[in-house]
């Protein structure tokens, strides 16, 4: 029984320590992904979590790459909107991060198209694998 409470202990953990995603598939290989984070967390972080949606989908859905076609990231604090450019994948990597005030909550927004192995060049700027991001 402490076992059983000890895993499920664990995966609420693991499930809290990122944002949460919302998906919206526009058509069959086009995704909106929004996201959000807690107040500790940084755009990085909100990035972060886009990215594992857009991998999650596009494994779900039978493909290997996903291409970022638009993202934005920003933090609301009252009538002060904080803003980032266009996340890249050095951003992501790097874990470079924008501190925000406890009361601020970053968010963002990501358009996606999804393909196959062998549709697209994996070696392409902005194409990311899916399998590689969630490892």
């Amino acid at each position: 029984m402490k076992s059983l409470f000890a895993l499920a202990y664990a995966v609420a953990l693991v499930a809290c320590a990122e944002g949460d995603a919302k998906t919206k598939m526009l058509d069959d290989r086009t995704a909106a992904i929004s996201a959000y984070g807690y107040s500790d967390e940084s755009h990085t972080d909100v990035t972060q979590t886009m990215f594992n949606e857009a991998s999650r989908q596009a494994l779900a859905r039978g493909y290997r790459y996903f291409q970022v076609l638009q993202a934005k990231v920003s933090t609301s604090i009252g009538a002060v909107r904080q803003s980032s450019a266009t996340p890249s994948a050095s951003d992501v990597q790097s874990h470079r991060s924008i501190t925000i005030p406890a009361e601020g909550r970053p968010r963002g927004n990501m358009l996606v198209r999804f393909h196959k192995a062998g549709e697209i060049s994996p070696d392409q700027p902005g194409i990311f694998d899916a399998q590689k991001v969630l490892r």
